[in-house]
């Protein structure tokens, strides 16, 4: 998950941790950090909104040096390749703009956060007397656009889940 970090004054990538309760933020974890130390969240801000020019150029920069890896090195690096690099990060961006960031090959983990059109939403179990209310993928017209895959018929764990 990406976060600003207000210590570092830069975006980072993190992963968060859930309290035991699996009902709030605890704070987040470097990816590469052996000892799995949780800083606390206010370190780190969340975007309200994706910055798409900046995941537009990191997607092309990425794109741009796996091309010219297989192209062994700099000196065979072609204008086309950066043109081919930038027309990648276009057509992942619209589809990623389209789409919900969930797996339906999967469960969504009680307590993990997913990343939807922009916001953060937090997997939480549903209590049997609980129903969609305020679920982040409502549509206006309460329809499901998770198409029933938060339902404990269709999970492993038979948990029914909401995303908040």
């Amino acid at each position: 998950m990406i976060v600003y970090s207000k210590v570092e004054g830069k975006y980072v990538d993190m992963i968060p941790s859930i309290d035991a309760d699996k009902k709030k933020l605890d704070g987040f974890i470097y990816p590469d950090d052996k000892l799995k130390v949780t800083y606390p969240p206010e370190l780190f801000e969340i975007p309200n909104e994706i910055d798409w020019e900046q995941r537009r150029y990191e997607i092309a920069k990425a794109t741009l040096q796996s091309l010219i890896s297989v192209h062994c090195g700099i000196s065979t690096w072609k204008r086309q390749s950066v043109s081919d690099a930038v027309e990648f990060a276009d057509l992942l961006i619209k589809q990623l703009k389209e789409k919900p960031m969930v797996s339906k090959q999967r469960d969504i983990a009680v307590g993990e956060i997913v990343e939807y059109q922009g916001k953060h939403l937090l997997c939480v179990e549903q209590k049997d007397d609980e129903d969609c209310t305020g679920c982040g993928f409502l549509t206006k017209d309460d329809d499901c656009m998770f198409s029933g895959y938060c339902k404990k018929e269709n999970r492993s764990d038979g948990k029914d889940v909401k995303f908040l």
